[in-house]
């Protein structure tokens, strides 16, 4: 069966279902990203997961875009990108929107380089303490807007690498930021 970039879309999508299944666990995601173009709501309101590490099992991907990924992500508590290709995602909007018990987030030596858009890409983490996020190959970045809005327990962020000359909307980027220094 051939697949299609949104298959597993919809309010009893396939990931939810397996979840219900086995209960809350580490998730290693074992899928061939070479033929999906989206990734987008594909564990999105998945009261299941706790946490995601990707794998380089597969090689290179062509997803384009990760917007709404893990959104309202109930339990969700790390995310390791770390072996992972996203050098052709342009847009992470909401990527992790509502993700109160998020604390750590692995992006460390991503390719950044195609990323536009990283609107509320964190926003409403509230236990977001530590991300690990280098953006200095971020050079077509326009957005940034409320990019960490509302992330109450993060104490500190270095952005001094990012070099995207395009960056044009910053607003509430640190918005209800109470920790940091």
């Amino acid at each position: 069966m051939e697949r299609t970039d949104n298959w597993w879309r919809g309010k009893n999508s396939a990931t939810n279902y397996i979840f219900e299944e086995i209960g809350q666990h580490t998730v290693y995601y074992l899928v061939d990203l070479s033929s999906v173009r989206s990734v987008d709501q594909l564990f999105g309101n998945n009261a299941y997961l706790i946490s995601v590490a990707f794998t380089p099992l597969f090689g290179s991907s062509n997803v384009n875009t990760m917007e709404k990924m893990f959104q309202y992500c109930t339990n969700l508590v790390s995310v390791d990108f770390s072996s992972i290709d996203i050098s052709k995602v342009t847009n992470t909007y909401y990527m992790f929107l509502h993700d109160k018990k998020l604390a750590y987030v692995n992006m460390e030596n991503l390719d950044f380089s195609s990323l536009k858009k990283a609107t509320s890409m964190f926003s409403y983490c509230h236990s977001l303490t530590s991300i690990n996020i280098d953006l200095k190959n971020a050079r077509s970045l326009e957005t940034m807007e409320a990019m960490f809005f509302e992330c109450k327990s993060l104490k500190s962020m270095d952005l001094s690498n990012v070099q995207s000359l395009k960056l044009n909307n910053i607003n509430s980027m640190f918005r209800e930021c109470l920790s940091l220094s």
